[in-house]
């Protein structure tokens, strides 16, 4: 009678670890929660600040060949791209409207090459634009990342005008003082970039 009570004992033992020990089949792929966020990585255009060096300039008419890599720890779920004018960085006023695009996309997997092929239109809003990226993965964690892009219009030939102010022609300095540098600059269609060279 002792035996069979503990040879009872000892089967139920490994029937409450065996159970413990079982894993949840909706939970066997990812058995922990998704807290990292999907990474956007641009191919074209380069990855440049909004007020940084190196823009990406394009005139009316150009091909605007976008390249962005996608990609997730576990699973991507859509994606949203807008291009629209940033004329509160720089204002650079043109007659025509400025060119603005959205699209989506839903996506599987661990990695999309998301890439489109945009012609920019004929006599756009000159000025700078954002190309954004919004991410969104299976858990619903969101990234988003942006690039920036210069569109000048080619009809434009009238040169800028710059008026140096300060330093005066003639004007010397002793080794060790500080260059008062001014001056102003205009454009009938808007300025892009200015550079000092000493």
């Amino acid at each position: 009678m002792v035996l069979r009570h503990r040879l009872g004992f000892s089967l139920l033992a490994v029937l409450i670890l065996f159970s413990a020990c079982r894993v949840n089949p909706d939970k066997a792929e990812f058995p922990t929660e998704d807290t990292k966020f999907p990474v956007i990585t641009f191919m074209k255009p380069n990855k440049v600040a909004e007020t940084g060096s190196g823009a990406n300039l394009y005139h009316n008419l150009d091909s605007l060949n976008l390249d962005v890599m996608l990609t997730d720890n576990r699973q991507l779920a859509r994606f949203q791209v807008d291009l629209f004018n940033r004329g509160d960085i720089q204002y650079q006023k043109t007659n025509a409207d400025s060119m603005v695009f959205t699209f989506v996309g839903s996506i599987t997997g661990v990695e999309y090459r998301l890439t489109r092929n945009l012609t920019i239109e004929y006599d756009p809003y000159a000025g700078p634009y954002e190309i954004k990226v919004t991410l969104w993965d299976s858990a619903g964690n969101k990234t988003v990342s942006s690039t920036f892009i210069q569109i000048r219009t080619n009809h434009d030939a009238v040169l800028p005008v710059v008026n140096v102010t300060s330093p005066m022609a003639n004007d010397t300095f002793s080794i060790g003082s500080t260059i008062p540098v001014s001056f102003n600059c205009t454009d009938n269609s808007g300025l892009f970039d200015a550079i000092i060279r000493v």
